[in-house]
């Protein structure tokens, strides 16, 4: 089925580029319930939780994180007993199930294992913890898989490797355990694709990579390893895309970038490396969910910076955030949670926790009721995301590289056999290419090799629908033109050749390759400036030309849905009014379907049961009969069984992907496995149920009914 952009506006020339894990049958996911988008209570079982070591006390700190508005309260039974010495380091599995502390000193050199009530967040020790690590254990890590732990020994110079098993969370020790490391491991990060381990060592000024055998989780040095970091460094964290890792240096006040060979896991200096911090120490390093900034602790406060995305002139390169740093003080840990709303800061030296909410540019601000007491020295924090029923598989679309490096990359709708079209913005030198592609069998493949082209919806037959021209316009250029692919034997349809002095863009297709949009109704000037002054109305095409099907009665209009008895949805200007209103067109006559609550209508979607769902100025509809009915997710896509799949925005302003089915708003992330990256939008919904979706990390998914 076709779907649109939500981000699109009406006459732009180019649209927006936008308890126990179940496994359940995808018939039986309404008799679940599952965890509604829209229930912000504290207190459901879908609740994020968070744990601090708390060095100073021994224990385990647990907290049920507020998410609304990220507030912390403190778990019933917290603070949990942990070693004699007290934790050092705390982190979690990525499906929430168990918690893991690091006990470093003299009298235990050990890791305390517990298992997590995913009801109540309350922690129940693991049979057999603690568990032997090497001498003087300072960090420990979670795969992304949640199979195999990793601990650094600052004591012994070494890392400790374990299974995880599956069932109770017990640690097993992996043959070949303890791996050799530099002189003081400090600290140690697991990459997000499982490839690789790096671990910073303290005293020898460097950090050591290794390669992780996926079978055994055994380690072996990546060559050229160690590499060379700062004075001192304490703490490594990984970009989401795999693409740098960063180490802060405790005795340098800086942050060493590397730029990570996804091939061999060797990193190498980033330009411009390390970038300067505050004088006084800096203590933890985070990288937000979304890859484009990151997140300092040190003295003076919370430091943010942007992260370069233009590879390879300045990827990776930090540039500090305007107000930075942020809180004061001399926080000793960072984390951000999954969904990239709220950063929390351990402050040691105050015994409490610190909560902000992320701004737009990652800008900080405190949270009410900040910051939230802890009890001696709270070292350490890991964020636990709310537990899933995963019912979906996803499959990440790879990225085609046929103009450089992506920039950004956008899903435009999905039929019954998984395939997707879309558009992929990239970044070349000295200019931007924009260009619509196809994802099928598995291969990502750019159609129409003009400088811009793009996207909005694809059938059952594999034939995607969108437009193409020249950009940044030309002296004597044609203006845009509305493009029909057929994957079967990759042919493009250029459906207004004959006009090409006249604009058109095509917007929906159905399955008999029919398609709709809008067309100027006049010529446009290709000389200078270049553009097209006459109105532009909706048309439906069938194979020969585009048939300009009028408007209410104003001058504008443009169809945005059609569906296979060829009923074409979409919006028109009408007389005497400032309003657009929804229409209808039928067998060769366009219906005024009227506006929702005084509000212009924006786009629409229509299925072959004649059900219309759209977005107008300032709510979300569906069209059923004679009414309009208000929901709460803006549409991305909508199927012949009347499920819409969209986004919603959550009370603490993040976007959600999600369904809407049978009255019900459902979060597509409490539907999929929870090492899965948050999902912020679905971009479109087959009818039997596949989605397109977009990760927080820029990645495009297809989500497939198990």
């Amino acid at each position: 089925m076709s779907a649109f952009q939500q981000s699109r506006t009406s006459g732009n020339t180019l649209r927006s580029l936008i308890c126990l894990v179940l496994a359940l049958p995808i018939t039986f996911m309404l008799a679940t319930a599952p965890r509604q988008a829209a229930a912000e209570d504290e207190h459901h079982p879908g609740n994020q939780f968070a744990y601090v070591a708390d060095q100073g006390s021994g224990k385990v700190l647990g907290y049920i994180v507020n998410s609304a508005n990220g507030k912390l309260t403190p778990i019933a039974g917290s603070p949990f007993s942990t070693g004699k010495s007290g934790s050092t380091s705390v982190a979690v599995d990525p499906a929430g199930r168990f918690v893991y502390a690091t006990n470093q000193f003299a009298g235990d050199n050990d890791i305390s294992g517990f298992q997590i009530d995913c009801d109540t967040g309350k922690l129940t020790p693991i049979h057999g913890s603690p568990f032997k690590a090497g001498s003087g254990p300072s960090a420990v890590a979670i795969d992304p898989s949640g199979r195999f732990a990793y601990v650094a020994n600052l004591g012994s110079n070494n890392v400790s490797a374990y299974t995880i098993d599956e069932r109770s969370g017990r640690l097993v020790p992996v043959a070949g355990s303890p791996f050799p490391a530099g002189t003081f491991p400090s600290a140690i990060a697991v990459d997000p694709l499982g490839k690789f381990v790096y671990v910073t060592n303290e005293s020898s000024n460097d950090i050591s990579g290794y390669t992780i055998n996926s079978t055994t989780g055994a380690l072996t040095p990546i060559s050229g390893s160690p590499f060379a970091t700062g004075t001192s460094p304490m703490s490594v964290a990984v970009d989401p895309n795999d693409r740098w890792v960063y180490v802060a240096n405790l005795g340098g006040d800086d942050v060493s970038g590397f730029s990570l060979d996804s091939a061999s896991g060797a990193l190498s200096p980033l330009t411009g490396s390390p970038y300067a911090a505050g004088a006084g120490g800096v203590n933890s390093v985070t990288v937000a969910p979304n890859g484009q900034y990151l997140f300092l602790a040190g003295y003076g406060g919370l430091f943010v910076y942007s992260i370069g995305q233009l590879e390879p002139f300045q990827g990776g390169v930090l540039t500090p955030v305007s107000g930075s740093p942020f809180g004061g003080g001399n926080p000793n840990f960072v984390a951000v949670d999954y969904t990239g709303t709220f950063l929390y800061a351990a402050n040691r030296s105050s015994n409490d926790i610190s909560a902000y909410k992320i701004g737009s540019s990652s800008t900080l601000t405190p949270i009410p009721g900040s910051p939230f007491t802890a009890v001696a020295d709270p070292v350490s924090i890991a964020l636990v995301r709310p537990r899933t029923r995963p019912i979906y598989s996803a499959t990440e679309i790879p990225e085609s590289g046929n103009f450089g490096t992506v920039s950004n990359i956008t899903g435009s709708g999905i039929n019954n056999k998984g395939e997707v079209s879309g558009t992929v913005a990239y970044i070349p030198a000295p200019e931007t290419f924009i260009q619509a592609f196809i994802y099928a069998g598995g291969v990502n493949t750019g159609i129409e090799n003009s400088r811009t082209s793009a996207s909005y919806g694809i059938n059952n037959n594999g034939q995607v629908v969108g437009e193409m021209f020249l950009t940044p316009p030309f002296t004597g250029e044609p203006p845009q033109h509305a493009f029909i692919y057929n994957s079967s034997d990759g042919t493009t349809v250029t459906p207004d050749i004959a006009n090409m002095a006249r604009e058109s863009i095509g917007l929906a297709i159905n399955n008999a390759g029919d398609i709709t949009g809008y067309l100027s109704t006049g010529t446009c000037n290709v000389f200078s400036p270049p553009g097209c002054g006459a109105p532009f109305h909706a048309f439906i095409y069938q194979g020969s030309g585009l048939v300009d099907i009028g408007t209410l009665g104003g001058t504008y209009s443009e169809g945005t849905g059609i569906n296979d008895q060829n009923e074409i949805a979409g919006v028109s200007s009408v007389t005497g009014s400032t309003l657009n209103h929804l229409f209808l067109y039928a067998k060769g006559h366009m219906s005024d379907l009227g506006t929702v609550a005084g509000q212009s209508i924006v786009n629409a979607l229509i299925n072959d049961r004649g059900e219309i769902a759209g977005s107008a100025t300032g709510s979300n509809f569906i069209f059923r009969g004679h009414s309009f009915e208000k929901i709460p997710l803006a549409p991305a896509g909508l199927n012949n069984r009347g499920h819409i799949a969209g986004s919603y925005t959550a009370a603490n302003g993040s976007s959600h992907a999600s369904l809407y089915r049978d009255g019900r708003l459902i979060d597509l992330n409490d539907l999929v496995d929870p090492s899965l990256t948050f999902l912020t939008s679905a971009n479109g919904i087959s009818d039997n149920g596949k989605i397109v979706a977009k990760g927080i990390n820029g990645h495009l998914y297809v989500l497939t009914p198990r």
